[in-house]
């Protein structure tokens, strides 16, 4: 992925960007930063997995990848770069599109798989944010930003019976669970406090941009 990017200078060169630059304002350029940060998070993924599948206590599973004799909790620091890469990844993807606020409907392929994606992703930046070994790569402030964001996002599109808005009560939930924000927090973004109905969301989090 780090050999790909500078070669977006080559083919598209208008479109190039750097990874510190903020959201970007045109939608041709945000889908392309979507799309790439998308198959970072794919790639990453699986070292990500496998530190919050890790065996806990005495649990231990024989068919594992091991993961001891690392410097950091028996997990070597390459599984832990790779890890942190997926969760960067994830929080740009999130935000690809915050340059487009205050634009109009985001033109995209598919806008509900598009917030599915995002609420994917935070759902899982929520458990990095409780686990002892993830929550060093993230920064509390900025996870709830990207709350308040794919929350907002949602809730423009959603409709009262649909599975988005069932996606808004669920990561409401988990929001509260960890401990991130309050319920009065949530509220002022206009979240109801009421239970989700677990078997009423799909948890795919395929990027759709």
């Amino acid at each position: 992925m780090e050999y790909v990017l500078p070669q977006i200078n080559i083919v598209a060169g208008p479109m190039f960007w750097d990874e510190n630059d903020p959201p970007a304002d045109n939608i041709l350029h945000a889908r392309l930063r979507a799309k790439h940060h998308g198959a970072a998070v794919l790639t990453y993924r699986p070292f990500l997995k496998m530190i919050l599948d890790r065996p806990r206590g005495s649990q231990h599973d024989p068919s594992a990848v091991c993961l001891h004799a690392g410097p950091s909790d028996g997990i070597p620091t390459k599984v832990l770069d790779f890890a942190e890469r997926c969760i960067r990844a994830m929080e740009r993807s999130t935000s690809a599109f915050l340059g487009m606020k205050g634009q109009g409907r985001l033109i995209v392929t598919n806008v509900w798989g598009t917030s599915h994606a995002q609420w994917g992703n935070v759902i899982v930046l929520l458990g990095c944010y409780r686990d002892e070994i993830l929550s060093r790569f993230i920064d509390e402030e900025t996870l709830k930003g990207h709350v308040r964001h794919v929350i907002d996002f949602l809730q423009s599109i959603a409709q009262p019976s649909s599975a988005l808005k069932q996606d808004v009560r669920i990561l409401s939930y988990m929001v509260k669970s960890t401990g991130l924000m309050t319920a009065e927090e949530l509220r002022e973004l206009g979240v109801e406090d009421e239970e989700p109905m677990m078997e009423g969301s799909s948890f795919s989090s395929s990027a759709s941009t």
